[in-house]
């Protein structure tokens, strides 16, 4: 076995990034062996994985590669490629400032957007810098986004990873610096409360959402979202409406759009008797609802 992980790990070195199929063939096995020789590489750090997918699948790269993910960018979806290509450009971006939209899709594009937290006029705020930014060179970028790129007081450190790790102390910001910004802060879309906390949720749960629709302003949105077990990625539709409460007609509605997958289904409403007794006796394994 040994011999096997020093060939793939031979291997991603001299060709990485690349895709299991190719690995597979270099070691004249079957990709499910690969795939579980890989897993093992990933765990112990030998070699990484992407989020990102050509085809459906992952590709596999040495830590001294990670610069070549940037050929993963024209692979992703339409938002999350338009979210990648902004990042890219811009270095840095504010999540306060970013439309709903491209707060999802940086969320979603982990091999690309890290997200550092910093203190705002004492107040947490999340930035995203471009995966291959030095966090060091991030504090200047925002400093000068605020206004505190002028000579002044000595003031304290700018920014701190929330879960990777690179370690940089938060900052100060003063309150002439945070109207300023505000006040030239273009207008973002209100998707309303309820759409934040279903995308907060869905964080907390390890679901990445890789489509979503709005329904009805504020009140109902469609997602595609996708789960990473250990038998491979799954994914769900999930419903979330905002209503008092659901009936029937909402969960069949909710599982003809789902085409076939399980749902997810979540309100800040409950389900009526009816509802409830109908996903116990005809739709248990199918959806599963939760208020949130």
């Amino acid at each position: 076995m040994e011999e096997v992980r020093a060939k793939i790990f031979n291997y991603v070195r001299a060709n990485g990034p690349v895709l299991p199929v190719e690995i597979a063939k270099s070691i004249g096995s079957d990709i499910l062996f690969a795939g579980a020789v890989l897993a093992e590489m990933v765990a112990s750090k030998k070699v990484m994985i992407s989020t990102a997918k050509i085809g459906g699948s992952p590709v596999y790269y040495t830590p001294e590669q990670k610069g070549k993910l940037d050929m993963l960018v024209p692979k992703l979806g339409e938002k999350p490629q338009k979210a990648a290509v902004m990042l890219r450009e811009k270095k840095v971006l504010f999540d306060d400032d970013c439309e709903p939209w491209l707060r999802v899709a940086l969320r979603e594009i982990k091999d690309f957007a890290v997200p550092l937290k910093i203190k705002l006029d004492g107040k947490e705020s999340i930035v995203w810098k471009w995966y291959m930014l030095e966090t060091k060179d991030v504090e200047p970028i925002i400093r000068k986004a605020v206004g505190l790129d002028k000579p002044k007081e000595e003031s304290k450190e700018v920014v701190k990873p929330i879960d990777n790790k690179e370690e940089v102390k938060p900052v100060e910001e003063n309150r002439e610096a945070v109207k300023e910004r505000e006040e030239v802060k273009e207008p973002v879309a209100d998707q309303g409360s309820f759409y934040e906390n279903v995308i907060d949720y869905l964080q907390k749960k390890g679901l990445r959402v890789i489509k979503e629709d709005t329904i009805r302003k504020k009140k109902e949105f469609d997602f595609i979202v996708e789960h990473r077990s250990e038998f491979g990625e799954l994914r769900y539709f999930v419903k979330a409406k905002d209503k008092k409460k659901i009936n029937n007609s909402d969960l069949d509605l909710a599982l003809h759009k789902a085409k076939n997958k399980n749902v997810l289904f979540f309100s800040k409403g409950e389900l009526t008797k009816k509802a409830d007794e109908y996903i116990e006796k005809d739709l248990k394994g199918s959806i599963v609802f939760n208020s949130i």
